[in-house]
């Protein structure tokens, strides 16, 4: 199979409240895993950066629907490029939201603490969200543990 990664910002349109946003996240996790898509999201009231891995096909056909989408304005393609392998493996769809984000991070990336991803370049807006969906690999992992404890006898 032929994996692709592909990575773009955009900024939400008006008709993109928290409740579109939901059905947005709830939709592509299903299609996503179906599809053998995976890839890591960055919002906020302004914002998507995202990163979409997979077969050329599936990506291809998932950024035509992206852009056609009236929810996204200005959609703009950071990064387009053949891998060899995923750097989001396991993550149907990482997200978080920029008011989860250590501020720290943005500034790591971004040297400001405000999010604008068209600030960025590729490489900063990969490796902000390979960091962010680490942080929050991890950040799961301590609350499944958490409940555990708290579940067990």
């Amino acid at each position: 199979m032929n994996l692709v990664r592909l990575l773009y910002v955009s900024r939400l349109s008006e008709d993109c409240d928290r409740k579109a946003l939901e059905k947005i996240l709830e939709t592509s996790r299903r299609k996503n895993e179906q599809k053998g898509v995976t890839g890591a999201l960055c919002y906020d009231p302004d914002f998507f950066l995202q990163c979409l891995e997979g077969s050329r096909v599936e990506v291809n056909e998932l950024y035509k629907l992206i852009i056609q989408d009236k929810r996204h304005t200005k959609v703009t393609l950071l990064e387009y490029c053949q891998i060899d392998k995923r750097m989001f493996d396991g993550w149907n769809l990482a997200y978080v939201s920029n008011s989860d984000v250590d501020k720290s991070l943005l500034f790591k990336y971004n040297h400001t603490r405000e999010f604008d991803p068209f600030s960025m370049n590729a490489n900063q807006a990969l490796g902000f969200l390979y960091d962010i969906s680490r942080d929050r690999s991890e950040f799961l992992r301590e609350e499944i543990t958490r409940r555990g404890k708290k579940s067990a006898p």
